[in-house]
């Protein structure tokens, strides 16, 4: 008889009210309530809630990963346009801002992690009702979208407003982001971003 597939289950022993995850082969974690809410699930899944500090250090590996993608995407443009100033600016970020989208969701959503969190031992979970599992692509790109609508409008100032705007709307945008993660992981009982809680995700570690 095969075993019944990964879920939430009663077992007959936890209190009533209460149930408990099957993995697909064994018992995990302990029982939980009916309904919880989503660190309750994180933690029920094996995980816990990520420091900030570490997700910090995990970021600012992936800061450098995507200063690597802007000067591919600097040479690409480069390579094909001879436009003015102006619009070949709009152009490194519009192809930045595809290439962040592309490194970002892929690698959530087939790994749970970036290079970035992978080095650091962290990932990032999609907290359903009542469980915590691998993002889904949709998922993942919803926890880069906002950015990545950032990114893209500064492209537009680039390309119809004064390159000084733009460059300046460009800096605006990188450290209101930065102080707005560091904040919110700090303030948020969960350690959300506006981008975690948008997509629904968190960021854990798994537990030993």
């Amino acid at each position: 008889m095969s075993s019944p597939i990964a879920g939430w289950y009663y077992t007959g022993d936890e209190a009533p009210g209460r149930r408990r995850y099957w993995n697909g082969t064994n018992w995990s974690g302990s029982d939980v309530p009916v309904r919880m809410g989503e660190s309750e699930a994180v933690l029920a899944s094996g995980f816990s809630i990520a420091s900030p500090v570490v997700r910090f250090a995990a970021r600012f590996i992936d800061w450098l990963v995507w200063l690597a993608l802007y000067l591919v995407a600097y040479l690409a443009v480069d390579g094909v346009t001879s436009s003015a100033d102006s619009y070949r600016r709009a152009g490194y970020i519009a192809v930045f801002s595809v290439m962040v989208a592309i490194y970002e969701s892929s690698l959530l959503s087939a790994k749970g992690s970036t290079w970035g969190k992978r080095l650091f031992g962290l990932e990032v979970v999609e907290v359903q009702e009542d469980f915590a599992m691998n993002p889904t692509m949709g998922a993942a790109f919803k926890r880069i979208l906002l950015l990545l609508i950032a990114m893209l409008a500064v492209a537009v100032v680039f390309a119809f407003l004064d390159s000084g705007f733009g460059t300046l709307a460009f800096v605006v945008l990188v450290l209101s982001l930065g102080i707005h993660g560091i904040f919110a992981a700090y303030s948020s009982s969960n350690n959300q971003t506006t981008w975690d809680s948008f997509s629904s995700t968190m960021v854990v570690t798994a537990n030993d």
